[in-house]
């Protein structure tokens, strides 16, 4: 039989058990919710870092294709190679000056691909990345020289090497750019300069335009890549001309020059073709797209005041969108864009109007 003792302290020792257990399952729960909290937390910065991830990669992929397109476009040839002096690529115009193509020099040392020579003597000049990837600052090296080609013809090329490096100081790449050349005067270098852009507003006239627009095209049907072209006419600017002068309605142009250039991509080709007529090259970028960016510049034009002498006018435009076809030439884009633009012109007062060929 139990004792008066036993009946005293059972009730007790299972009271205290009973509390012990509310408190053990408190510290469990108050347990389970950091955890879960620590999860919740990871999870988000794991999905805050994929977001991030994602937009890196975006934006390298973007830089890459600008890259491509700006290698493509330029009129000097360009060769990249490694850290070991082995050719990585070459863009169309170098491929053209040395004879190789890109798939062929790939691995190649950089002197097989450019043996120069002395232009006077004719001896075989060092390498052009011979014993200069010891240096740590960056390093240009520019020189005259003949150039053997593959097919053993020979060129007079300038050739200049810049090496790219690391912060480190150690060099990761180096990159050549030829260019077809005799000794070229100060004189010379301002007659290139007024041949390819516009004296008044700094952008390409229409005879370098045509040839990037050609590029694009060619690129086009070798790489089934979609580019766009827009053509602009301003609206109004006659009567501005006429209300305040040549020199306002040069000043117009300038301005409206830099209004473009803030609205499209680096890589995106802008151009004064004459009067107030102005062309925008815009590459990789398909019709969808290119119509988004053709409203935004309709409309930063549209919101945009000049000012002169006390004055404030309104600028309008009128925009033809063409999609640069395979077989297209720049002559004919340039003329389905300039006919788009008359018909935006015609129908609306400006806007944009996107040209079919029907």
């Amino acid at each position: 039989m139990f004792s008066l003792t036993s009946i005293l302290v059972f009730p007790l020792y299972f009271a205290v058990i009973g509390e012990a257990s509310t408190a053990m399952t408190l510290v469990i729960a108050f347990l389970i919710a950091i955890l879960a909290g620590m999860i919740v937390l990871l999870w988000m910065r794991l999905k805050a870092y994929r977001k991030e991830r994602d937009r890196l990669r975006d934006s390298l992929s973007q830089a890459i294709e600008q890259t491509q397109v700006m290698l493509h476009t330029i009129r000097d040839g360009v060769i990249t190679a490694n850290a070991q002096g082995r050719v990585e690529l070459l863009n169309p115009v170098a491929e053209q000056i040395t004879g190789w193509h890109t798939q062929e020099a790939q691995g190649r040392s950089l002197s097989e691909i450019l043996p120069l020579r002395d232009c006077n003597t004719g001896q075989p000049l060092p390498n052009l990345i011979a014993d200069s990837y010891e240096q740590r600052s960056l390093s240009n090296v520019d020189c005259a020289a003949l150039l053997q080609t593959r097919d053993h013809s020979e060129r007079r090329v300038n050739s200049t090497r810049v090496e790219i490096h690391a912060p480190t100081g150690q060099v990761t790449s180096s990159v050549v750019v030829l260019r077809e050349a005799a000794a070229v005067s100060a004189d010379d270098v301002v007659s290139t300069w007024q041949d390819r852009y516009d004296a008044l507003t700094g952008l390409v006239n229409r005879q370098e335009f045509e040839h990037c627009l050609q590029q694009a095209i060619a690129l086009t049907q070798a790489n089934d890549q979609e580019h766009s072209l827009c053509f602009l006419d301003l609206d109004r600017f006659r009567e501005i001309n006429q209300a305040c002068g040549y020199t306002a309605g040069d000043e117009l142009l300038r301005q409206v020059s830099r209004l473009l250039q803030n609205k499209v991509r680096r890589a995106d080709t802008i151009a004064r073709l004459g009067g107030d007529e102005f062309a925008v090259l815009l590459y990789r970028c398909p019709t969808e797209q290119a119509m988004y960016v053709a409203h935004s510049l309709c409309e930063a034009i549209e919101k945009f005041w000049f000012e002169w002498e006390g004055q404030k006018f309104s600028v309008g435009v009128s925009i033809g969108l063409v999609s640069l076809a395979a077989k297209s030439d720049a002559a004919s884009a340039i003329r389905a864009a300039d006919k788009a633009c008359a018909i935006a012109k015609t129908q609306n007062r400006g806007g944009v109007h996107f040209y079919q060929n029907d």
